[in-house]
């Protein structure tokens, strides 16, 4: 039996405990979140290349919240990348990708986590930042992506 190809290709930025955000997870005010790794998916078959980012949930995230993670665009930095993801209560990881993203190049990528006690969001319970360094373009891969 011939499968068809598919070719997903995580390329890690930071390494797991290299970007942690706050207290000790024994602290009553620790952080909801540790970021594990962050990094650029590039999806030979979509042709798409996305931001990533895996997080640690250290602190119940409240059930029926929000994480939203606002990815640097390279292309215009006044438009950060926007991805939400609802909270069902429980997790204890969460990996968040970006929108398709173009014109990657090597540098460092911020990265804002906020937790919000709602899907409707207004004020966050609380905001991480975190950046990424990114030690290759998307040139690099060998494969052009749109």
């Amino acid at each position: 039996m011939v499968m068809p190809c598919r070719f997903a290709l995580v390329l890690t930025a930071s390494l797991a405990g290299c970007g942690l955000f706050g207290r000790s997870a024994a602290s009553p005010d620790a952080p909801y979140v540790t970021m594990r790794f962050c990094g650029v998916a590039f999806d030979g078959r979509t042709k798409q290349a996305r931001f990533s980012i895996d997080l640690a949930v250290d602190r119940a995230l409240p059930p029926g919240g929000a994480v939203e993670v606002a990815f640097d665009n390279p292309l215009e930095v006044a438009k950060p990348l926007i991805a939400t993801r609802i909270v069902k209560g429980g997790e204890r990881n969460l990996r968040i990708e970006s929108p398709p993203v173009k014109g990657i190049e090597p540098r460092e990528y911020a990265m804002a986590v906020r937790i919000y006690g709602s899907p409707e969001k207004g004020t966050p319970l609380a905001t991480y930042t975190e950046r990424c360094r990114v030690p290759f373009g998307q040139g690099d891969v060998g494969i052009e992506y749109r």
